[in-house]
């Protein structure tokens, strides 16, 4: 669901153009009058230029689909975020709370045997679409703790007059 989630946002990126507005140069049609980068793999293929964006963003697409098949998840896992974090220097507005969760989601999938069953990978390992292989739980657990932990301060910074209807309700305009 992950990889099917990331695949499905790069689809939709590209689509509605906003790959070009969001993260090209100004010169190749994107709002920044200089596209800047502070991600290594931009610097590494040339800068930030329309074909180093569209090569990040390819490598990304084709990453998510191979983590959603489940075929070579932990090192496609780590491919996607690094392209998703490659981006995202790019214009750091560009990614909202639910990225930021997708990119816990992709950590989780690196430490994790994510594929070891429902998974062209367990297939070709076993022959059956499922296995009972056993896996270790704490990736999972760390996870949960993160999901936690986020979630319990998130609702507890709303517990602030600014999000109450005796308060000034301007939490969402600041």
């Amino acid at each position: 669901l992950v990889g099917l989630t990331i695949a499905g946002e790069l689809l939709l990126t590209r689509t509605t153009g906003a790959v070009r507005f969001l993260w090209y140069p100004a010169a190749d049609g994107g709002f920044k009058a200089e596209a800047i980068s502070s991600h290594w793999l931009i610097d590494l293929l040339g800068g930030p230029t329309a074909g180093s964006i569209d090569l990040v963003w390819l490598a990304g697409l084709i990453a998510a689909i191979f983590v959603a098949m489940g075929l070579g998840t932990r090192g496609f896992a780590a491919l996607c975020l690094l392209c998703s974090s490659a981006m995202f220097t790019l214009q750091p507005g560009s990614g909202g709370g639910h990225d930021r969760v997708i990119t816990i989601a992709l950590f989780g999938l690196i430490l994790a045997s994510s594929d070891a069953t429902l998974s062209v990978a367990c297939r070709l390992k076993t022959g059956r679409w499922a296995s009972d292989r056993l896996v270790p739980a704490w990736p999972r657990f760390v996870g949960i703790w993160q999901l936690t932990v986020m979630y319990v301060f998130a609702g507890t910074a709303k517990l602030q007059p600014q999000w109450l209807p005796t308060g000034d309700m301007d939490a969402v305009y600041n």
